[in-house]
């Protein structure tokens, strides 16, 4: 039942989001909001139409059905956290259940509704461990919580750092990651591939014993050499094929390629659907997958192997080969199926590869503990790790990684003298000196470790990271200013030759500016590491000096009201902001910067963040300021949602007139005017003199007549802010259009007494001289308005009036 329970909610939870499942629903939800508060949170629900509901709880569980009402196609419901687990809701035929999972059964449930706009909110008394402990106790004192505990973010780079509240000790401990790749070796079968060939004599019969031996010392030019002058003294026809075959695989394993492709080629061509074509073709894909960047190795070599047949005492040594081809494709999933084969038999010396190639897995998964456990596990078979250059240093790499310092340098000095000068020679002579000095060697070993770096190459890797580890070495000794040390740092920024130096070096120098006293150097540098290394190994490092630096600068900016420079630096860092790493105690100020500069979008934004980070008291202060910006920056509609939560939750708050103020007017701005009027029919909405003035403008737009009456019958005409002659003009054109001439007209005379050019009060006295049948006096001041009006849709009127008349005067 409980898995059935679980399927039944995920299946509820994705139908509102598709499509309401009764479209006849009376009532529609159009948007479930959220606000929190330190003990309590508050869901807003709106509706086309306020439907009747239930709320009921069961412990964690707060369900609330809606009856006959559908969700909105566009819905989104609040996410989960540690409060609320999960939001879930259910078409029940016409009604919806909206089902809210808690982490702890609230303590209280307050509703809240309104019918005009259609608005229900859910203030919500969380509960806690404390109330979850002592249920009795919590019942008794509603509202009893735990007290508010810090907690630490841990996606904060001053956490994530390991230097934040140590710099200094950057210069010692940090490196940047360096990988030491070399070349793959391929491992073949064992010398000679041809003795799959020859099932009835041993390959003594054809290969002489000092042939033999210098295979297995890997002198395969030798080998060349005597298969050559076999293969020219054979006379037997089949011994000369299998002479020719050996000779063509002495070719490859000796990577002459040149030579071993044209020859390979004509025994394939020559021996047709043989085994002997079947050997050369599996020689020829190898050699071409290690020369040719472009083929298909994997696969051609595989079909080469499979061409073989299955029957041959190779097979371990194949699969080998394939998993290494495919971790040279970075294909590890299908290396390590060809490693861990159960359906035949490894060799002891193909095991120990086998093992050696699967630690190589781990280490390319970055699993570099499992890596360096496999790893140790071959030290029984160390020569042949030996022989593999790309894994000893991924070997070596590891001890370094988990400080066996010791073990490193041995086998890093091994790995030196395989390749002795070859190309990333110099990272192990680099790694060598680390390893040294971490394992606590004298500084003047060290130093002359990395000077042999130095000295023996010119602008290599190792030789740019030979020179930082000196200039950090003589820095934390005091053998470098400041200034000297600036100095190398820059140039190392500039030359070094990879990107991850490069940004070491900016950030030492970072350092070096904080260390010395410099803060707005040292943030300068911390900027430009972040929007020059997009994708650094340093980012987090540079965000938490910001993140502890900024907010001193930013408040001294402030403070000396450079607001320009503090809007500036605020915007350069807005992503720590909005994270919630910096304090938001300057955002007020800066909010207010962005509004007395013009930035309204931006205020609005930093008010938006911080209605999102702050509770109670402090929440209510933010309403206004907030609303004032989005109202600036034109986002009319936003301030309808943050107003109508406002009235639910502060009715009696001292800013309600002036939020309700700016409601009205961001609904006239959006062309909404009937909702403004119907906020305004509520008995209970705030009172100011600029809400009279602008509901008066929206009852004479509506032509609601009999509200002006009703408003200037409570209230004086000269009470209040706005133009008297306006308001006049309204309380006489709203008597004209309710059929009361007598109290209309003398308001008409009083408008053209002051305004001897307002055309409509003209207009309105002919029509009340009309009315009264004085036709001469409604000729007159028709022709006013036709012959001396301004407004050219009152002057036409006023012509047609005039024509009218002197028409009915003719007849």
């Amino acid at each position: 039942m409980r898995y059935l329970f679980i399927l039944f909610s995920i299946l509820v939870t994705c139908l509102p989001a598709t499509f309401p499942l009764n479209a006849e629903a009376s009532s529609r939800l159009k948007a479930i909001n959220r606000t929190d508060e330190t003990s309590s949170l508050q869901l807003y629900l709106r509706f086309t139409e306020l439907p009747q509901y239930e709320v009921n709880q069961r412990q964690k569980r707060v369900d609330l059905l809606l009856k006959n009402t559908t969700l909105d196609v566009d819905i989104e419901l609040p996410g989960s956290d540690d409060r609320i687990i999960r939001i879930l809701n259910q078409q029940q035929k016409e009604d919806t259940l909206v089902s809210v999972f808690f982490r702890y059964p609230p303590q209280k449930i307050t509703e809240k509704k309104r019918d005009d706009p259609a608005s229900l909110m859910l203030d919500i008394l969380l509960g806690n461990q404390f109330t979850s402990l002592y249920p009795d106790l919590s019942t008794q004192f509603k509202g009893l919580t735990l007290l508010t505990r810090e907690t630490i973010d841990y996606t904060n780079p001053i956490y994530l750092s390991p230097y934040a509240d140590k710099w200094r000790s950057f210069f010692n401990d940090y490196e940047t990651p360096l990988t030491i790749d070399l070349p793959t070796t391929y491992t073949l079968p064992p010398f000679p591939l041809t003795s799959i060939l020859s099932k009835r004599s041993s390959q003594t019969q054809w290969l002489t014993t000092p042939i033999l031996e210098n295979a297995s010392a890997g002198e395969w030019r030798l080998v060349n050499q005597q298969v050559q002058e076999l293969l020219e003294n054979e006379t037997d026809e089949n011994r000369r094929d299998l002479l020719l075959l050996t000779y063509a695989e002495s070719l490859v394993r000796s990577d002459q390629y040149k030579e071993a492709y044209p020859l390979l080629q004509k025994i394939i061509s020559r021996y047709p659907d043989t085994q002997t074509a079947a050997v050369a073709d599996f020689l020829f894909a190898y050699l071409r997958n290690k020369h040719e960047a472009d083929f298909l190795g994997y696969q051609e070599v595989s079909e080469a192997i499979r061409g073989i047949g299955s029957s041959t005492p190779f097979n371990d040594f194949f699969s080998i080969l394939s998993a290494e081809i495919a971790l040279k494709n970075g294909n590890i999933n299908q290396a390590r199926q060809n490693l861990t084969r159960d359906d035949i038999g490894f060799s002891e010396t193909a095991n120990a590869i086998r093992l050696m190639r699967l630690a190589d897995t781990y280490y390319l998964e970055d699993k570099k503990i499992k890596a360096l456990v496999a790893y140790l596990q071959l030290q029984d078979f160390q020569p042949v790790i030996d022989r593999y250059p790309e894994s000893l240093a991924m070997f070596s790499d590891v001890l370094y990684t988990f400080k066996r310092y010791k073990q490193a340098e041995a086998s890093y000095e091994t790995l030196a003298e395989i390749l002795n000068d070859q190309r990333q020679y110099d990272l192990v002579l680099f790694r060598i000196a680390m390893s040294n000095m971490h394992d606590g060697a004298p500084r003047r070993q060290t130093e002359q470790k990395l000077s042999q770096v130095m000295e023996a190459f010119t602008r290599t890797e190792g030789t740019f990271r030979a020179e930082m580890k000196q200039a950090d070495i003589d820095y934390l000794a005091g053998d470098l200013t400041p200034e000297k040390a600036l100095d190398i740092y820059s140039q190392l920024a500039i030359a070094a030759n990879t990107i991850a130096l490069r940004e070491e070096a900016t950030f030492k120098q970072t350092l070096v500016h904080l260390l010395s006293g410099d803060p707005e150097s040292a943030l300068q540098k911390a900027r430009l590491l972040l929007r020059e290394f997009q994708s650094g190994a340093l980012r987090d490092e540079a965000r938490a000096l910001i993140i502890q630096q900024l907010p001193d600068m930013t408040a001294r900016l402030v403070q000396e009201k450079r607001y320009v420079e503090a809007l500036v630096l605020a915007q350069q860092n807005r992503r720590l902001f909005t994270r919630g790493w910096i304090p938001n105690t300057m955002l007020y100020n800066l909010a207010t910067a962005y509004s007395n500069l013009g930035f309204f979008d931006r205020s609005a934004r930093t008010y938006q963040y911080l209605f999102e980070t702050t509770t109670g008291d402090e929440q209510e202060k933010i309403y206004l300021p907030l609303i004032q910006s989005l109202f600036q920056d034109g986002q009319y509609t936003i301030i309808e949602d943050y107003a109508d939560r406002f009235s639910f939750r502060y009715p009696e708050s001292s800013l309600a007139p002036e939020i309700f103020y700016l409601r009205l007017k961001a609904l006239l701005m959006n062309g909404d005017m009937d909702k403004a009027a119907s906020l305004l029919r509520n008995p209970d909405r705030p009172l100011s003199n600029e809400i009279d003035q602008l509901a008066l403008s929206i009852y004479y737009d509506l032509e609601q007549w009999e509200n002006i009456i009703q408003h200037f019958e409570t209230v004086s005409i000269t009470q209040g802010n706005g133009d008297t002659t306006q308001k006049i003009m309204m309380l006489a054109e709203s008597y004209f259009q309710t059929d009361q001439s007598i109290k209309a007209e003398p308001l008409f005379e009083q408008i053209i007494e002051k305004e001897t050019g307002n055309d409509q009060a003209w207009f309105r006295l002919a029509q009340i001289a009309q009315g009264n049948n004085n036709i001469q006096q409604a000729l007159n001041r028709f022709k006013q308005v036709a012959e001396k009006g301004v407004d050219p849709l009152w002057k036409k009127l006023a012509g047609e009036e005039i024509a009218i008349l002197q028409l009915q005067q003719t007849k």
